[in-house]
This record gives C-alpha cells, structure tokens and sequence, in this order.
C-alpha cells in the first residue's frame, strides 16, 4: 500500500497536472510520477487525448519542453512490467 498518484487537489486537479503548472516544473518529480502510473486529471476528469495534446502545448510554451516532450512519448515515463 503506497500512497495514490491521482489523488486529486480541492480544484480536481490530479498531483501530475498540478505539477505541470509549478513554475519550476519538475522533471524528475513528473517523470516519477508517469511511472507509477499518474494520470493528467482536470476538474475530477480524466483529460482527453485531444486536450492532453493542448496541455502539452501549452506546458512546452512555458518553456517546459522537456516535460511536454515527456508526457507525448510513448510510454509517458512508464515503466516496462
């Protein structure tokens, strides 16, 4: 028993999405994140694909490339099982 990685913050936003939006962003916190699993949740929803791909834009216009190139591959940070 570990703790849940989409637990959700008071605006339903999961730890990863709220993550992406801290001005220092970061990578290594996301990328553990991914790998266990983290889910992009917005207002108690899973994010679709289509919106995932505009945060992802967007996260990379605020200059967070790596993170956005991150959440785009294929695996999200995955690990392999």
């Amino acid at each position: 028993n570990g703790a849940d990685v989409n637990i959700l913050n008071v605006g339903g936003a999961s730890v990863l999405t709220s993550s992406c939006f801290l001005a220092d962003s970061p990578l290594e916190a996301i990328r553990l994140l991914l790998s266990w699993g983290a889910e992009h949740i917005e207002s108690g929803k899973q994010m679709t694909k289509e919106r995932k791909l505009s945060f992802c834009h967007e996260t990379s216009s605020r200059g967070h490339v790596k993170i956005a190139n991150l959440m785009l591959s294929e695996l999200g940070g995955r690990r392999c099982e």
